[in-house]
C-alpha cells in the first residue's frame, strides 16, 4: 500500500498538470523528518521547485470561489483529520481519495463544513528539475517492456492454440507473483494497489501473506514458488516451441498444481478466515492453464526425453534465478528503508543546532569591506568565505545562488581568502574585479562574473571579458584586509561557512545547508536562539 501523504501530493501535481519523478517524490516526502505533517508537503514542494502556499482561510463561499482550481484540503470527518485532494467543479466539488482511486462529489456547503481551513496549493512553472523528471522511467515500465518484447518473440515463432494460451496465462501469472512477492515485502506495485485495498474483517492480503502457511520452509514461501513455477513454465514453452517438440508433459504439470489451489481456498477459509484477492487471481490462472490442458487430453501420454530435459533445465534456471535476485530485491528493500532513516536523521533540525552551536563564534567586524548579498537587515547571516580558483568553492557558489534564489529574507557575506602577497597574482587580480564590480556595478553584473570565473577558472580568458580592476591598489587593500582577517581567525581553508558567525558543522556535507535554510530563518527570528554576529 503506497504511502497516503505521496498518493495525495501525487494526485495533486496531476491535476495541476505538473510533471515529477513518482520514485524521488515518495522518497522526499518520508525521509522528510516532519513526516506526515503539512510541513512535510510544503517542504518537499520547495525541494522541487514547485512553488506552493499553505495557508489557513475562513471557510465561507466567498474564500472558496477564490481558491484555486485543485487543490490539498485538511477535512474534519468522524473527529478524524486527514488531508483530500479537491477540484472544484462550479458549486460542487470533487473529493478524491487516490488510496482508493475513488473520487466523491459533494456540494460546497457540505464541504465548507467539513473543511478546517488549512489547505496547500502550487502553481505550475516550467523548471529544470520538473523536466528532469518528466522523462523518468519505473523500473516496473521496464519490466513490463520487457515482458511484451519476450511474448512477441514467442508469438513469432506461430505456436498452436493451446500453447499461446498457456503461455499468455504464464506471463499474468509472472505478473501477479511479483506483485504479490512486493505487497509481502510490504512494496508498492500497480496491481497490488488495486486487489488490496480497502482490507477488511473478511479480506486481507497482508494477513493471508504473511501467515505461517505462506511460508513452505524456511524464507522460501508461496510468493517464491509461484514466481519459480509460472517463470520455468513460460521459459520450457519458449524453448520447446522454439525446437518444436511437444509439450504434453507440461499439461501434466497444469493439471498438478490444482491440488495446491485446493489447499489454498481451504487455508484461506479455515485458517486464516480472510480472503487474499491476489492469491484467488494466482488460483484463476492456474484454473485457467488446467482447462486449456484438458483440451489436449489425447496427447498427454505423449513423452519426449528431449521436451522433459528441456522442461527440467528450464525449472532449474527458474529457480537458480530467483534465488540470486531475490535475496538482491530484499536487499534493496532493506536499504530503502535505511536510506529514509538516514535522511531523516540527516534532516534533523535540532541536531544540526546543536552541532552548529558548539562550534567557535567568530566575529565579523564592520570594517571588514567584503561583498554583501541579499537582506543586509536579516537576522539570519550566512558567510563564505572563498577563492575564485578553489575547486570545491564552485559547488559553494553556485549552493549560495540556489539559497539567494528561493528566499529573499538572507544575508550573504562573500569573503575572499586570496594569495595577497603580489597584486598581479590571477586571485588576486580576479578578486580586486570582482570587488570593483560589486562596488561599482549592479548586482546581476557582479553574479554573472562570478558564475563565469566559478564555472570556468581561466583568469587569462575571464578577464579578457571582464577586464582588469581600474583601481587595483584601493581594492587590493579591502582584499588584504579580507586575508587578514581570515588568518587572524585561524581560516586557512576555502570554502568556509559560517552561520551567524558559527563554523558550518564537519559532520554535514555543505550541500545539506539548503535543508535547513528555513529553520535557521525561523530560530534568527528568536532572540539567543542563534547568536547573531556582533558588529
Amino acid at each position: 500500500m503506497k504511502d497516503p501523504l505521496f498518493l495525495h501530493v501525487q494526485q495533486l501535481l496531476k491535476l495541476n498538470s505538473i510533471p515529477f519523478d513518482k520514485t524521488e517524490l515518495e522518497f522526499q516526502i518520508q525521509s522528510h523528518p516532519s513526516y506526515p505533517s503539512l510541513h512535510a508537503i510544503t517542504g518537499v514542494l520547495d525541494h522541487f521547485e514547485i512553488d506552493n502556499i499553505a495557508l489557513d482561510v475562513p471557510q465561507t463561499e466567498e474564500i472558496l470561489e477564490q481558491l484555486p482550481t485543485s487543490f490539498l484540503a485538511q477535512l474534519k470527518i468522524d473527529n478524524n483529520e486527514d488531508f483530500s485532494v479537491i477540484k472544484k467543479r462550479g458549486k460542487s466539488l470533487d473529493i478524491y481519495n487516490p488510496s482508493s482511486r475513488k473520487k466523491q462529489t459533494i456540494d460546497s456547503s457540505i464541504f465548507l463544513n467539513q473543511f478546517t481551513g488549512i489547505m496547500v496549493a502550487v502553481e505550475k512553472e516550467v523548471n529544470k528539475k520538473a523536466n528532469t523528471y518528466e522523462n523518468t522511467r519505473s523500473k516496473d515500465t521496464i519490466t513490463i517492456a520487457t515482458i511484451i518484447l519476450i511474448a512477441l518473440t514467442f508469438f513469432l515463432m506461430q505456436p498452436t492454440f493451446s500453447e499461446s494460451a498457456i503461455f499468455v496465462f504464464s506471463i499474468l501469472g509472472i505478473i501477479i507473483s511479483i506483485a504479490i512477492f512486493k505487497q509481502a515485502q510490504g512494496e508498492n506495485s500497480v496491481i497490488g494497489n488495486a486487489f488490496c485495498n480497502g482490507e477488511s474483517t473478511t479480506k486481507s492480503c497482508n494477513d493471508v501473506l504473511n501467515s505461517k502457511g505462506a511460508t513452505l520452509f524456511k524464507n522460501f514461501k508461496l510468493s517464491d514458488l509461484s514466481i519459480v513455477y509460472f517463470s520455468g513454465l513460460a521459459l520450457a514453452l519458449f524453448v520447446i516451441t522454439a525446437s518444436q517438440n511437444t509439450i504434453s508433459i507440461l499439461y501434466l504439470i497444469s493439471f498438478a498444481s490444482v491440488p495446491i489451489t485446493i489447499f489454498s481456498i481451504y487455508y484461506q477459509i479455515q485458517i486464516v478466515k480472510k480472503w487474499c484477492a491476489l492469491c484467488l487471481s494466482i488460483i484463476v490462472v492456474l484454473w485457467l492453464q488446467a482447462g486449456v490442458s484438458s483440451l489436449n487430453t489425447n496427447s498427454i501420454l505423449e513423452f519426449s526425453p528431449q521436451s522433459a530435459s528441456l522442461i527440467l533445465v528450464s525449472f532449474a534456471i527458474a529457480l537458480v534465478s530467483w534465488n540470486y535476485i531475490n535475496p538482491l530485491l530484499k536487499r534493496e528493500d532493506e536499504f530503502k528503508k535505511l536510506k529514509i532513516e538516514y535522511y531523516k536523521f540527516k534532516r534533523n533540525f535540532n541536531l544540526f543546532s546543536s552541532l552548529l552551536n558548539q562550534t567557535k563564534q567568530i566575529t565579523i567586524p564592520n570594517n571588514l569591506d567584503n561583498i554583501i548579498l541579499g537582506d543586509s537587515n536579516s537576522n539570519l547571516e550566512i558567510s563564505v568565505i572563498t577563492n575564485p580558483f578553489c575547486g570545491h568553492c564552485k559547488s559553494v557558489h553556485f549552493l549560495i545562488e540556489d539559497i539567494l534564489r528561493k528566499t529573499d529574507n538572507i544575508k550573504i557575506n562573500i569573503i575572499f581568502n586570496v594569495n595577497t602577497n603580489a597584486i598581479s597574482s590571477d586571485s588576486a587580480m580576479v578578486s580586486n574585479k570582482l570587488l570593483e564590480l560589486y562596488h561599482e556595478e549592479n548586482l546581476d553584473t557582479l553574479l554573472k562574473a562570478m558564475d563565469d570565473i566559478y564555472e570556468n577558472p581561466m583568469a587569462e580568458k575571464w578577464l579578457v571579458k571582464w577586464g582588469k580592476c581600474n583601481n587595483e591598489d584601493h581594492y587590493f587593500t579591502m582584499l588584504k584586509q579580507q586575508k587578514d582577517w581570515s588568518q587572524s581567525n585561524d581560516i586557512n581553508f576555502t570554502p568556509e561557512l559560517l552561520i551567524n558567525g558559527k563554523s558550518y558543522p564537519k559532520e554535514y556535507n555543505r550541500e545539506d545547508l539548503i535543508l535547513f535554510i528555513e529553520d535557521l530563518q525561523e530560530v534568527s527570528s528568536i532572540p539567543n536562539t542563534i547568536e547573531p554576529i556582533k558588529t
